[in-house]
């Protein structure tokens, strides 16, 4: 027995208000009743509650409005209270004032309802963010999140796309087509026509769970499907003549059996793996819209896709039949590409670029410089699998060969002549913070000198 299950219905929360333990003993007598309170729903149905609402915590404790705070108990025992309040009040004669105009009555309690939020049409103006943000509440129906989310962020919720509400049912696109009057102009009537089926039909289907919510029609993932028609759909500026692609799905693509949606990102990544490299990433995971705009902008100049060997790969790697060797392999890559870029951006790495012979100059050396036991002249330079040895490895070795071979060798320093190389950079050392950052290599180095006595 929960609150829910009082909350469901009117004749439960007058007999029994927040006692759980009086409910179960009615229901074992009377016979179950079905849970159709949904405190999601709910709450996003009555936005007032949430101005003065206490329904946020964290750890516990009460807490302001924000994303992952909202609590479904709290909320549910309010809208008991409000609506006894409300089945139990009992209104007074209407009263008139000195201009005739009704008097409010100030003892009349607040109204709460059960449905009335459009979480749909808010889940299609926000679906990028509740699908990134709400990724792991597995627990929840997409209209659910859809809710969750103005609950907790609060965010305007804008009109309904009936074009993209049309094209994403494909019984809808081809009802729409067909009940085209012969004087309206296709372009004019299809929004016209999603309009009225939502209003009239569509919404309530929606909610009430009797049409199933799917994924949205991604008009730049079905441009990315057939490529070859990019310059047909595509605007001034690169971006997809949405509206474009949507008519065309509707009036050509359902009916000849196109699909909507057949570009595979991690395929294209797999057989190109250097465009990990580049910005394909949204809150850093892969952006599906990022990778099919890539697809589309290089689609011209010719793709390979049998770069990648599937086969091969996955008897190296001994995969199962439902394990995607295609998103495997752009992981590993992606993984590989985040250390290179690290160990790029490393402060011995920017400093060694700054002060020429740098790269020669022991570390050891570097933090006794000034003592007696300073060598007059540079040593030969540190291996890096020193301070680096989890990050290197052995092709990052090869290369980092072949590359020093083909440059000319740097001229040794005295350690007089490094001092003053050292001096004259100061000003753009500062910018790294070498001081700490030295500091926390030389802490490395002694542990791993430790380790070897």
């Amino acid at each position: 027995m929960s609150l829910r299950l009082i909350a469901s219905y009117d004749d439960l929360i007058q007999l029994c208000g927040l006692d759980i333990v009086l409910a179960e003993k009615y229901i074992n007598i009377m016979g179950q009743r079905e849970e159709t309170f949904d405190p999601l729903l709910v709450c996003a149905s009555n936005p007032d509650l949430l101005v003065k609402g206490h329904f946020f915590s964290r750890k516990g404790k009460e807490c302001k409005r924000s994303l992952h705070s909202f609590n479904n108990d709290k909320f549910t025992k309010k809208y008991i209270q409000l609506r006894a309040a409300e089945l139990a009040y009992t209104p007074k004669e209407i009263e008139l004032s000195e201009d005739d105009e009704p008097v409010e009555d100030k003892n009349k309690p607040q109204s709460v309802v059960r449905s009335g939020f459009d979480a749909f049409s808010y889940l299609m103006c926000h679906e990028k963010e509740i699908n990134e943000i709400y990724e792991l509440n597995e627990d929840l129906n997409k209209l659910q999140k859809s809710a969750l989310y103005f609950i907790e962020s609060g965010s305007l919720q804008g009109e309904l796309n009936y074009l993209k509400y049309l094209a994403t049912y494909e019984d809808l696109s081809i009802g729409a087509v067909e009940m085209k009057p012969a004087d309206k102009d296709i372009v004019d009537w299809l929004p016209e026509c999603g309009k009225w089926h939502y209003e009239e039909f569509g919404k309530n289907e929606i909610l009430s769970l009797n049409r199933p919510v799917i994924d949205f029609f991604d008009p730049l993932k079905y441009i990315a499907s057939y490529p070859e028609t990019y310059d047909t759909f595509k605007n001034e500026d690169g971006s997809i003549n949405e509206n474009a692609s949507y008519i065309a799905w509707i009036t050509f693509g359902v009916s000849n059996g196109l699909t909507r949606n057949q570009f595979s990102p991690m395929v294209y990544l797999a057989n190109n793996p250097d465009l990990c490299k580049e910005d394909i990433y949204t809150n850093k995971k892969v952006d599906e819209q990022k990778v099919a705009k890539k697809w589309l902008d290089n689609y011209s100049n010719g793709i390979d896709l049998t770069n990648f060997d599937v086969e091969d790969f996955k008897e190296s790697n001994e995969l199962k039949d439902d394990e995607d060797p295609f998103k495997m392999f752009v992981e590993r890559k992606i993984i590989e590409f985040q250390k290179e870029f690290k160990k790029s951006n490393s402060p011995l790495k920017k400093l060694s670029k700054l002060v020429p012979g740098f790269s020669k100059l022991k570390i050891s050396s570097m933090f006794s410089c000034g003592s007696s036991n300073m060598k007059k002249i540079i040593d030969s330079p540190v291996e890096k699998e020193i301070l680096f040895e989890n990050e290197k490895s052995q092709s990052d070795d090869e290369s980092e060969s072949e590359l020093i071979e083909e440059k000319e060798p740097e001229p040794e320093f005295s350690l007089d002549e490094l001092q003053q190389q050292l001096k004259q950079t100061q000003s753009k050392i500062a910018v790294f913070d070498t001081k700490q950052e030295l500091e926390t290599a030389k802490k490395k180095l002694q542990k791993l000198e430790s380790k070897k006595k």
